[in-house]
């Protein structure tokens, strides 16, 4: 497994070299920069299955490869960011074939949509001095890669909602709002940087509504997630599996005690010794989400 490129006392060895296959091996962004450096005349390159992590890190290197056709870059975290196959037809325009993919007609059809900009800035020439203008040939583009997840819980859920039947009217005063008195719900998941993130919360009585037809209660919880970071290693690699979710409750504890004059058992809220009541937390199940 490769996982850099050693060019200590090689420049000019190489020159003539015009197709690199180094996939499936851990190169990074970096090394891609020493392959144009020791390599200047390739033609084609598989670098499919790698670390690369910046797309316009790579703008910037591949542009110095003036007789480069075909590139192959899938499996690389930058394949993440947005419109990655238009911006790379469209930056790089000597290119053939990308990722197995011939980008002649694409280019075809889209030349007279293209500002005169991004011509000037792909048409690097070895006669040049100065080289293309690196900072200008990115200005456009998006590294950030954004994924919405939109979960909703199917399975009717039960929930606490405290009344006079199960807390004192007195406490309950003292309790103006649902999320004091009710359930509340919210989902948990382990993103790719092993941190713990959650949902926004969920007050269960909310979302609970009696069927009239039925007279069945019922819960509609739906919650969103927004991703939108940089591509890394770390993240393509966690989107390949599964993502797990748990659904977590916050909820006022009750106990059952017997009632002194009936004698039937009944539920209670316990109360902390500022006659606030007790709340406590509990998983209620775990889920995966096929990415």
């Amino acid at each position: 497994m490769i996982t850099d490129i050693q060019t200590s006392g090689q420049q000019g060895t190489f020159n003539s070299l015009i197709h690199l296959g180094v996939a499936y091996n851990q190169l990074n962004d970096l090394a891609l920069k020493k392959i144009q450096q020791t390599f200047p005349k390739l033609f084609c390159i598989d670098i499919s299955n790698n670390r690369l992590e910046s797309i316009t890190g790579a703008l910037q290197t591949l542009i110095l490869l003036p007789d480069l056709k075909m590139l192959y870059l899938l499996g690389n975290p930058l394949t993440l960011a947005p419109n990655y196959r238009q911006v790379l037809k469209t930056k790089l325009q000597k290119l053939k074939i990308l990722d197995g993919v011939p980008t002649l007609n694409e280019a075809e059809n889209t030349k007279k949509k293209k500002p005169k900009a991004d011509s000037a800035l792909s048409s690097y020439s070895q006669r040049s001095q100065q080289g293309p203008d690196l900072v200008e040939l990115v200005r456009d583009v998006q590294e950030n890669f954004t994924m919405d997840l939109h979960m909703r819980v199917l399975q009717n859920i039960d929930g606490i909602y405290l009344t006079e039947e199960t807390c004192k009217p007195e406490v309950l005063e003292t309790l103006a709002n649902d999320s004091d008195k009710s359930s509340i719900f919210w989902l948990s998941y382990q993103n790719h940087l092993g941190q713990q993130v959650k949902t926004e919360k969920k007050v269960w009585i909310q979302h609970f509504a009696v069927d009239k037809d039925t007279g069945i209660g019922k819960t509609d919880f739906q919650f969103k997630l927004r991703l939108n970071e940089r591509p890394s290693f770390e993240l393509s690699e966690w989107m390949r599996n599964d993502l797990f979710m748990e659904l977590w409750e916050t909820r006022p504890k009750l106990v059952e005690k017997r009632n002194e004059e009936t004698m039937e058992m009944i539920k209670e809220v316990v109360l902390d010794t500022n006659n606030i009541p007790v709340i406590e937390t509990r998983c209620r199940g775990v889920s995966s989400v096929i990415q």
